[in-house]
């Protein structure tokens, strides 16, 4: 830098170009390096945005299983109404067996006291006769033995 005397146009020209060149040297400079911040910043974005799209498409894969099977355990389930109607019949049928058993049980039970007299003699007769071929047997066997 001249001293103030030797300051001509031509060396405040020289000065004033230097200076502007620095000045847009540094620019230059501070540009570019915005532009290297710049994309390194869209890499991380779009490194970010790929990552945030594959969380997405993980979670959307997850949510549709979930409806799949909601949507299978919904198909696979049997209607209210549906069930009420079997139960019903079933209990119908039920009814219906446990009437005729009830019946054949009461008729059982009628022919059962019927027939117990006619049951109750023959148990008598057999106990008769095994009592009366007992004796016959001790007497002849008696007279075996005491058989001069």
């Amino acid at each position: 830098m001249p001293a103030s005397s030797e300051w001509t146009i031509e060396t405040l020209k020289e000065y004033l170009l230097r200076v502007v060149s620095d000045a847009e040297r540094r620019v230059d400079g501070q540009i570019l390096a915005q532009k290297e911040a710049v994309a390194i910043a869209m890499n991380a974005a779009d490194r970010a945005v790929s990552k945030a799209e594959v969380a997405s498409e993980k979670r959307f894969e997850s949510v549709n299983e979930f409806r799949s099977a909601l949507s299978d355990n919904g198909r696979m389930q049997m209607p209210r109404l549906e069930a009420e109607g079997i139960f019903k019949a079933i209990n119908d049928k039920f009814e219906a067996a446990n009437g005729a058993l009830s019946h054949r049980i009461d008729i059982l039970a009628a022919n059962a006291t019927k027939n117990e007299g006619q049951s109750s003699g023959v148990h008598a007769g057999w106990g008769y006769a095994v009592g009366v071929v007992g004796l016959v047997s001790l007497l002849i066997s008696l007279l075996w033995k005491f058989k001069p």
